[in-house]
């Protein structure tokens, strides 16, 4: 199949570099069409491309101050005109027909400029805010639209405006397809958007031959309890500091890691003085996706303090690197971590339950061994990218053969 990935910057995000890769590498004609251009040199660990994944940048709508964008706006779309003249003219009535402000039909206009080239069998786009975006895209390339669903995007819907949120939702609405990355984000379609018809779960996945798991679960050294996500208020690091404090007080003795950026990190550096963590507890910072397996095998616990998520890839890395989990359960997290085998799953914010399974993990290494292969084996049998690239194929023909309608796809 030829398909068409629209994302907003490529490569941004480790997970959907990875998912074309896999489509690609069964054989797929794959294009990514980026608003924005990446930076490569975080994920030289990712590279080769497969020679079937091409990637396409847009032209630039904003910051046309610039000469360099300016003059590439001005190229692409002397190309547009030379080389598809009559596509143009008609793709600028149909979006002067939207009657919009002329600032925005021109901005809409160039936005869609690029596509006239392309081929596609089906559309997938990353998030439902770039549905909503190119709202118009499967008609213009008379294709199939699938729009993916994670956290973020949707559980945060209500806080954008009012415009913003209706658009995403009917981006939602009228997809020929709908891709939620768990059973809870499925649920949530349907209350958002009244939507069961071709709505498909295909939860994360990691590449499990690339990520070795641990080999030795040592009783001697102190333990290690290691997280990793955006050092925002979503993902719950002032609870999980919180808990940490109380383990510090009780006398036990564990190190703690946090890897990430983000704008609440001068507030928890303030929080780590302040409750006495010091030595205890360090910000990494940003950090390559390779260092973080490497410390991911060094450490000895893994964390999901978040108050939202979809499923976290980065606990679905940490599963396969052997460790324990314990997390909240946040939006499909318990839907990948099994309560008392892989790790331990506890409400949200409830900062006793947290402290009482990080303590039990803490003390006692023999579990830490077993729930950390456990979880291994979890992941090997349930989120490898096989199996995510043969459910999105299962989705594709779907879609792209209109065939009988479906109820939600628990795969």
């Amino acid at each position: 199949m030829h398909i068409l990935f629209v994302v907003g910057k490529f490569p941004e995000l480790t997970f959907i570099l990875r998912t074309v890769s896999a489509l690609a590498e069964r054989g797929h004609q794959v294009t990514v069409a980026a608003r924005r251009r990446g930076d490569w040199r975080k994920f030289q660990g990712e590279l080769p491309l497969p020679k079937t994944l091409k990637v396409r940048y847009l032209l630039p709508d904003t910051d046309l101050s610039d000469p360099r964008r300016l003059a590439a706006l001005g190229w692409g779309l002397l190309k547009g005109f030379f080389q598809r003249p009559r596509a143009v003219i008609e793709l600028w009535h149909t979006c002067a027909q939207q009657k919009k402000a002329p600032r925005a039909t021109l901005r809409q206009f160039v936005g869609y400029i690029p596509f006239l080239f392309l081929r596609a069998d089906v559309i997938q786009f990353d998030f439902s805010m770039t549905a909503a975006r190119y709202r118009m895209l499967g008609e213009i390339l008379n294709a199939p639209t699938v729009v993916s669903c994670r956290g973020s995007d949707l559980k945060r819907i209500a806080h954008r405006s009012h415009q913003e949120s209706q658009g995403r939702i009917e981006a939602i609405r009228s997809a020929s397809g709908v891709h939620c990355v768990s059973g809870d984000l499925a649920t949530l379609v349907r209350l958002l958007v009244g939507r069961e018809e071709n709505v498909w779960i295909n939860r994360p996945a990691v590449p499990i031959t690339r990520i070795l798991p641990k080999t030795e679960y040592s009783q001697h050294q102190t333990p290690v309890i290691l997280a990793v996500g955006g050092l925002t208020w979503v993902k719950g690091f002032d609870y999980l500091l919180t808990a940490l404090a109380k383990l510090h007080l009780m006398g036990i003795d564990f190190r703690a890691e946090i890897a990430g950026g983000g704008e609440m990190r001068s507030v928890l550096r303030f929080s780590i003085e302040d409750m006495n963590l010091v030595g205890v507890v360090q910000l990494l910072g940003e950090i390559s996706s390779n260092n973080i397996l490497q410390r991911m095998r060094a450490s000895d616990i893994y964390m999901v303090s978040s108050h939202s998520e979809g499923i976290s890839n980065a606990a679905l890395e940490a599963m396969a690197s052997g460790l324990p989990v314990v997390t909240t359960d946040a939006g499909g997290m318990a839907e990948a971590v099994r309560d008392g085998i892989d790790g331990f799953v506890v409400p949200v914010r409830d900062i006793a339950a947290m402290t009482d399974r990080i303590t039990r993990l803490l003390v006692d290494p023999a579990l830490r061994e077993q729930m950390g292969r456990s979880a291994r084996a979890r992941v090997e049998a349930e989120f490898s990218l096989e199996r995510q690239a043969h459910v999105f194929e299962e989705m594709y023909a779907s879609v792209a053969n209109h065939g009988d309608i479906q109820k939600t796809n628990l795969l």
